[in-house]
């Protein structure tokens, strides 16, 4: 178990990495479960070691502010967590830089998905509960219970992001997802203890139909088609074929 943090003592020992030039910046995130980020002045190494302070270990890396900002743009691009400057306690920023970053890319709430995205995820939703049916009508219990297991986290960052709501570490998911959709805390609780793979998957149908509800619920293949004139006209030249 994660011993209590001793905040005082880890920014004593980052403060003692301000007196040399090659560290222009440290920071601690995700408070409750903290990682350092240590801003060095060249291109570095991006592998993560850590470090002792006093009874915890707490992750730490060390990078340019070049390859921080391309991580911070990778995650917004992604739009499920927030940014790795949203929970943050700057120890030292020499140049004023991570706080420029800290404006430029802390955002209160994921951005809205747009309808053009509507079509591919209701497809990967379904592409993966199609593969769990099929397994189940051949009695694969192991491919259809392997199936659930490896697609639930993209179930839930879908759920997520379609209600605009950053993305949680297993850690605080549940109770995050208490606060603010007990529906799906209940089917997700439920999905969770249930043993029986037949009985699970009728939960994860749920899940996948409360998930699809804000657009439009769910559709079949041929219902997820895409409308565009040039889909529909490619479509109908190869019915005709």
């Amino acid at each position: 178990m994660q011993k209590t943090i001793d905040f005082t003592l880890l920014t004593e020992k980052l403060l003692t990495l301000a007196q040399y030039d090659r560290y222009l910046a440290a920071f601690v995130f995700e408070l409750k479960d903290p990682f350092i980020k240590v801003i060095v002045d060249a291109e570095n190494c991006i592998n993560l070691s850590h470090l002792q302070v006093g009874e915890s270990i707490i992750g730490i890396s060390f990078v340019s502010f070049d390859q921080f900002e391309d991580a911070l743009k990778q995650r917004q691009k992604k739009n499920q967590r927030p940014s790795m400057l949203d929970d943050v306690m700057i120890v030292f920023d020499k140049t004023g830089k991570l706080e420029e970053l800290q404006k430029k890319y802390t955002a209160g709430h994921p951005r809205e998905i747009s309808q053009e995205e509507y079509q591919e995820i209701r497809f990967t939703l379904l592409h993966a509960d199609n593969k769990i049916r099929f397994a189940l009508s051949n009695e694969d219990r192991l491919s259809a219970s392997l199936g659930m297991h490896t697609n639930i986290n993209s179930l839930l960052k879908v759920h997520y992001s379609l209600h605009t709501n950053w993305f949680k570490s297993d850690k605080r998911l549940m109770d995050d997802m208490s606060a603010w959709d007990p529906v799906m805390y209940e089917l997700l609780s439920e999905y969770l203890t249930e043993g029986d793979v037949n009985n699970k998957f009728a939960v994860w149908s749920k899940m996948i139909a409360h998930t699809l509800q804000p657009i439009g619920g769910v559709l079949t293949a041929l219902e997820n088609n895409c409308d565009c004139e040039n889909c529909s006209k490619d479509l109908s030249h190869t019915i005709g074929m």
